[in-house]
């Protein structure tokens, strides 16, 4: 008779036991690889950021005990890239849209934009033109440029060309309200978009009050007045929507042929004008112009044409000659930001244009 293995009740008998064997990576290398690809990626951004910190913010940003009298300083701009062809060249005039673009004339021939952190927004070459002076952006952001060689040209923000008309020898030009006023070297006229003449001013150089010689700035008021910078005059004169003279600041150098001027005369102490130029209005409705051989803005009462005074009864005059950041050299052209409160200022010489403040300006 066989026999049945004994076995204890509730106990069972342990299964097979199978070894699973589960083979270690070392991955430590290739982390490595990964860490080493992450840090050259961290190099290049730094190197990119402080590429643009470079083009608009240099290493000469000035400190506040080194700027003049009232300015402070936001920011300069260089350029739109590390190249020689991408630096601002002798920019002769300056306009902020209504998104805050800042919009430059570098070259006599390009229109640079500028986001309001410096950064660039676009780069317009428009073609057929002979020599790009003045600029000015409209309410809805359109550009208007005027072109020495005998036109005015409008250009949407992306650069598509709107339209153009014959104009004798424009150096700046203004947009507001639907009204177009254009400065030349012998005077001045305001447009409308259809190119009927609202007013025009002047049509031979002399030092008569009826006369200009070479117009360098103007500025349309939002009552319709019309501010204009009689450069080689060294004055600034203002006129009613219709056309009458409101008053004259400033006094004509005497000489009897204005087309001989030597814009390297004696200057006039009692004239707070050397050589006006562009021209803008601030938040208060003081009229704001740059001065380019007195290397400063000035600002004037729009009502009379008088220098404006500060709270301690000094004059309203802010700048200084220089190539540090915060100075200047032969600037031509300001425009106004009134939602930042800050003035960008084409510091022509220069070879940039600055952002600054200046008090009492909102």
């Amino acid at each position: 008779m066989s026999e049945t293995p004994e076995t204890t009740p509730g106990i069972q008998e342990p299964a097979e036991y199978t070894e699973t064997v589960v083979e270690y990576v070392d991955n430590r290398r290739q982390r490595r690889v990964l860490a080493a690809i992450l840090g050259v990626l961290v190099l290049l951004l730094a190197v990119v950021a402080y590429g643009v910190f470079r083009l608009t913010r240099p290493s000469t940003a000035p400190t506040t005990a080194q700027l003049p009298s009232g300015v402070t300083w936001v920011r300069s701009i260089y350029g739109w890239g590390n190249q020689a062809d991408q630096q601002l060249e002798g920019p002769t005039d300056v306009a902020i849209g209504p998104d805050g673009t800042i919009w430059a004339i570098s070259g006599h021939s390009h229109i640079v934009g500028f986001n309001p952190n410096g950064t660039v927004n676009r780069v317009i070459e428009p073609k057929g033109i002979v020599s790009l002076e003045g600029i000015s952006v409209d309410e809805d952001g359109n550009l208007w440029t005027a072109d020495f060689g005998g036109q005015v040209l409008e250009f949407r923000p992306d650069g598509t060309f709107v339209t153009k008309w014959q104009v004798e020898l424009p150096n700046v030009v203004d947009v507001r309200d639907g009204k177009i006023a254009v400065g030349s070297t012998k005077g001045i006229a305001v447009f409308t978009p259809d190119d009927q003449i609202l007013m025009q001013l002047g049509g031979t150089r002399g030092t008569d009050k009826e006369q200009f010689d070479v117009v360098h700035g103007i500025l349309l008021g939002p009552d319709g007045s019309v501010y204009v910078s009689d450069t080689q005059n060294r004055r600034v004169k203002a006129y009613s929507k219709d056309g009458r003279l409101l008053w004259i600041s400033g006094t004509a150098p005497s000489r009897e042929d204005s087309s001989t001027v030597d814009i390297r005369r004696t200057p006039d102490p009692k004239n707070p004008f050397e050589m006006p130029t562009g021209m803008t209005m601030d938040a208060k409705g003081r009229i704001v112009l740059v001065d380019a051989f007195k290397f400063k803005i000035i600002v004037l009462d729009a009502k009379t044409g008088k220098v404006a005074k500060e709270h301690d009864q000094t004059s309203a005059m802010y700048g200084d000659y220089g190539a540090t950041d915060g100075l200047f050299n032969n600037p031509t052209g300001i425009a106004y930001d009134k939602n930042r409160d800050w003035f960008a200022v084409a510091d022509t010489t220069n070879n940039r244009i600055q952002i600054l403040r200046i008090p009492e300006s909102k």
